[in-house]
């Protein structure tokens, strides 16, 4: 029973890990979206206040110039935006993170409950961590990639907090 045990801790490790991950990376697609999102507003209600200012008498041309070549900066950057759908990236990954720490609380559980278990709860225990391990398959192939620095940052961090004893 005691590999067995083992075997949970291990999945729970990795499970942590795979979670933080994903919250990680949801932060860091979160920060990409506001970093091309708040100069675009910006940008864009400059250019606005110029087009109203411009109707004034003798307005300096440079600074229509200037608003037109903003506006081309603000095209890019929600371009930009649209095609990296950073907000969209940033939603999947904390799902994915909330479904992997749901299944890490789910080991802990596990562990909790056949860590004094005698030997015939062995094949409960293997069986709830088929199903799990087949749920886990499932989760894997439907969650996004986790870039390998967010997923590097995460060992790190469980290191620091778990193993450092």
């Amino acid at each position: 029973m005691e590999s067995l045990i083992n075997k949970v801790k291990h999945y729970r490790r990795n499970y942590s890990i795979v979670a933080r991950a994903h919250y990680i990376s949801a932060d860091r697609y979160g920060h990409i979206n506001m970093l091309l999102g708040v100069p675009a507003l910006t940008i864009s209600i400059a250019i606005c206040s110029t087009l109203f200012a411009s109707s004034t008498p003798n307005f300096p041309q440079y600074i229509l110039t200037a608003a037109g070549v903003a506006s081309l900066f603000v095209t890019m950057l929600t371009g930009l935006q649209v095609f990296m759908r950073a907000s969209e990236r940033s939603m999947e990954h904390r799902a994915a993170g909330a479904r992997f720490a749901d299944v890490r609380r789910r080991l802990e559980l596990m562990e909790i409950r056949f860590h004094n278990a005698n030997n015939d709860s062995v094949k409960v225990c293997i069986s709830e961590l088929e199903n799990m391990l087949i749920e886990l398959r499932e989760l894997g192939s439907l969650c996004p990639k986790i870039p390998d620095k967010d997923y590097k940052s995460a060992k790190k961090e469980y290191i620091a907090e778990n193993e450092s004893n």
